[in-house]
Formats: structure tokens, sequence, C-alpha cells
């Protein structure tokens, strides 16, 4: 349990303070998170004492929901190798949900342009690759609504990949 201070640093109740709600997200944050580890530590994938790779995806809606979830951007083949697990990364990003469009951002720090390759699946899932020849990069991002696949604008600068995408009318 969190302990709430307020400015000379007495214990505040977390029941009768502003805190109140964000304690209690972080709580049920705290308990989606013990719960996804309890399921891919009790997966057939991992083996004790060798490192084990795990993806995890937090979504937030526009009413302020929270869904943490293990990720399916993990490629198969980095399950075993500790080799290729070291060289697999899953950029930090962004979605923006904008009135009419989306805008993803992704971290690809060390990548060029060229490195880059963007495709679009079943009108609503971004996918996100990048590889130099010594690390790669990979990210699935599933958006909420159609996407015009025709609409996508891509800028890439100093490492920092943006989408834009309009939302299908």
């Amino acid at each position: 349990m969190f302990e709430f201070f307020d400015k000379k640093k007495k214990p505040v109740d977390p029941d009768n303070s502003n805190f109140h709600e964000i304690h209690i997200n972080m709580e049920n944050i705290e308990k989606q998170m013990d719960d996804l580890m309890k399921d891919m530590m009790s997966s057939q994938n991992v083996q004790p004492g060798k490192p084990n790779f795990f993806s995890v995806s937090i979504k937030i809606d526009k009413n302020g929901n929270k869904t943490i979830k293990k990720s399916n951007d993990v490629p198969q083949d980095t399950q075993n190798s500790q080799e290729q697990m070291l060289k697999f990364n899953e950029p930090l990003s962004d979605v923006h949900d904008l009135k009419n469009k989306f805008s993803v951002i992704a971290d690809l720090q060390g990548m060029t342009e060229k490195d880059v390759k963007i495709n679009v699946e079943k009108e609503h899932i971004l996918t996100i690759n990048a590889n130099d020849g010594q690390r790669s990069f990979a990210k699935k991002v599933e958006l909420p609504s159609l996407i015009d696949e025709k609409s996508l604008k891509a800028n890439f600068k100093n490492g920092i990949l943006e989408i834009t995408l309009n939302k299908k009318k």
C-alpha cells in the first residue's frame, strides 16, 4: 500500500484526500500487473534460471480506463535465444486519437529512415519494424477504429518516427 504525505510529511488518509482516485488506480494497475506476471510465469515458454522476455502493453482509453496485457509483439524466435533477445527492442511509442486521424510516435534511436518499414494490416493494425543489422525494433499498434491506409504519412527525424493516418469515414 502506498503512503501519501502532505507538505509537512504527515501521513494522509488516502480515503479522505485528493489522492484517493490516484491511490485506487495505482492499486488496480498493481493488481493487473501481478495477474499478468503470474500468467506469463505459468506459460510453457518460461525457463527457470534463464532470461525470459515478455512484452507488455498498457492502454488508457478516452474514459481513463486502463488495460494491461501481454503484448504479442515479441517475435517467436526470441523466446529461446539470449542473443536474439538482446537484439530485439520494442520502441517506446505513443498514440494520439485526434478528431479525424491518429498520430503514432515511436522512438527508434540509432536507426535511419532506410532502416524503417511501416505496414498496415486489417485496416486497423499498424506495424513498425526497424533493423540496422545490429539492432532491431518491432511494434504492433492496434488502433481503435479503421484507418485509410492511403493517407499514411511518415516523418523520421533524429530517431523519432511520427506517423499520421486518417480515420476511415
